[in-house]
């Protein structure tokens, strides 16, 4: 007789990863008695979670989830619904909860997490993980959560004990090995100190050498990591990078950079809310950026006031009654008081203009009425020049020979050892004719300078010289000065000021215009000062200081 139905047993049950089920078929005829005899077929609707034989209806778990298993005989079907599951617990695994930071006795951002996977690393979901805190001690919320299906099970929060230091917590299940995890725990800071980075000088607007660094330490002394400290300027004008700086594991926090403002003190401040000694303070000189030594018998050293005669202003070794002390401000008459003027008008950038007055450029006596010495004249084996200009044997004073100077030894003013932004400007060698010197020779002692400042290590366009004003009385020795100066500033790349090319139609044998000097023929008017300095200031502004 026809089969009638079909009915598959069990019709629902589980099974295990690569565990096998066995499930039979009853066929029953149109009558209600059992068909016997007749071939049935078995098959599976997922063979990727379930294989059936399809003989013996014999199913074996291939990977997690559910598929049917039906049973086919002639025209009739019956199917039964098998769960897939994971094998037993083989390996646990971390997921989240390692590698943390936080203060002691305050719970973690992040929860704990391990997965339970099987032999085939499928994950095994209801098992039970046990987590415990180690001897540091703390405290696991929900210490023994449930694995989900994703075979995870999660902790509730880790809170740290009450002392600093690694700290630990185990995750354990029967049969496998256990997962350990770390965190850092850290104390509140008790206590903020200075590193290193405090009284530091630096050019101004530019950057000091060692960032300024402080260390948190507990109430135990021990260092404090992952705290931010707050640095600030609070003074000086200057800025930072790196403001808000986290400290690393021995305590140091730092700030990016520090780069001062103009002259002057400049402050720093490193502070962090609640610590009782915060904040701490840095403090840093911003120096001169830019010095430039004027270097020049009276034409340079003296000021007048339009044309006027009358002489208002001069270097201390010039005249003590017009400077009494060798640390006096500038004129705003003098050529090194007329160039600070114009540079402070046109740049951020400190300067300072050295004033040195002289009388010639060879060594021995021979100075002005106003006792200014010679630039090549030594002291204890240090040449004037070499004193003033490149900073050697401090203080060049003491021991001249000739006539005493107005209150005794010369005294340097404001001592000068240039670094590579200064210069120097020499304007000299009117005066040589009246103590013998040829133009050749002249030129020989200006070269002779050269040589001095290039030698030093400073660079030769740093190195500033001018052509000569007209002086009647000189025999006729300017022209043939001019004309040399001109031919060892080409061959010297230094820097060449053509005055006699502005006070002059014939090369320094006469004046263009009597507004040029003072009325003596001999010293400028207080025009030719001006244009000096504006030719000084725009040429320093050209070589590249910032």
């Amino acid at each position: 007789a026809p089969i009638a139905a079909i009915a598959v047993d069990p019709a629902t049950t589980s099974v295990r990863v690569h565990d096998v089920v066995h499930v039979t078929a009853r066929l029953t005829d149109q009558d209600g008695e059992p068909a016997t005899g007749r071939k049935v077929n078995w098959s599976s609707s997922n063979l990727a979670v379930l294989a059936v034989d399809s003989l013996t209806g014999d199913a074996t778990g291939v990977s997690p989830g559910t598929a049917n298993v039906t049973a086919t005989s002639e025209d009739q079907t019956s199917s039964a619904t098998v769960r897939v599951t994971a094998g037993p617990p083989a390996s646990l695994t971390l997921v989240s909860g390692d590698g943390q930071t936080g203060k002691t006795g305050e719970p973690l951002p992040v929860l704990p997490s391990v997965k339970v996977a099987d032999a085939d690393n499928f994950p095994v979901i209801g098992v039970t993980v046990h987590f415990a805190v180690g001897p540091a001690g703390g405290s696991i919320a929900n210490a023994d959560p449930v694995t989900n299906e994703s075979g995870i099970a999660t902790a509730g929060a880790w809170t740290l004990g009450v002392h600093a230091g690694s700290q630990q917590i185990t995750a354990t299940i029967a049969g496998t090995d256990p997962v350990v995890m770390s965190a850092q725990a850290i104390a509140p800071p008790a206590s903020i100190a200075v590193l290193e980075g405090d009284g530091q000088s630096a050019p101004s607007f530019s950057e000091v050498p060692i960032r300024p660094a402080v260390t948190l330490t507990d109430a135990d002394g021990l260092p404090v990591a992952g705290v931010t400290v707050a640095f600030s300027v609070a003074s000086g004008g200057g800025t930072i990078t790196g403001e808000n700086a986290v400290s690393d594991l021995s305590g140091v926090a730092r700030v990016g950079s520090w780069k001062l403002g103009g002259t002057g003190e400049n402050t720093l401040v490193a502070a962090v809310e609640g610590v009782p000694n915060s904040p701490r303070v840095f403090r840093a000189t911003a120096t001169v950026r830019v010095r430039i030594v004027t270097f020049g018998d009276s034409n340079t050293d003296v000021g007048y006031t339009g044309t006027d005669p009358t002489v208002r202003a001069a270097s201390y070794v010039s005249s003590s009654n017009l400077r009494a002390s060798p640390y006096d401000p500038n004129s705003s008459l003098q050529v090194a008081g007329k160039i600070e003027a114009r540079w402070h008008a046109q740049s951020p950038w400190p300067i300072i203009a050295v004033n040195h007055g002289i009388s010639g450029s060879r060594s021995g006596v021979g100075r002005t009425s106003l006792e200014a010495p010679n630039a090549r004249e030594s002291v204890n084996g240090i040449s004037r020049f070499a004193g003033e200009a490149l900073g050697a044997g401090l203080p060049w004073n003491g021991g001249e020979s000739g006539s005493a100077y107005p209150t005794g030894p010369v005294l340097r003013v404001r001592a000068f050892a240039p670094g590579p932004n200064d210069f120097v400007y020499v304007s000299i060698g009117t005066n040589d004719f009246a103590d013998g010197l040829t133009p050749e020779q002249t030129a020989a002692n200006l070269e002779w300078m050269v040589d001095q400042w290039v030698g030093a290590g400073r660079a030769p366009n740093h190195f500033i010289i001018t052509t000569l004003a007209p002086r009647p009385s000189s025999g006729g020795t300017i022209p043939p000065i001019n004309t040399l100066v001109r031919a060892m500033a080409a061959r010297r790349g230094i820097h060449l000021i053509d005055l006699a090319a502005r006070t002059s139609d014939d090369n320094g044998a006469t004046w263009r215009s009597s507004a040029d000097h003072i009325g003596d023929s001999i010293h400028y008017s207080e025009v030719v000062r001006d244009w000096i300095a504006d030719q000084i200031v725009a040429y320093l502004l050209t070589v590249g200081l910032y």
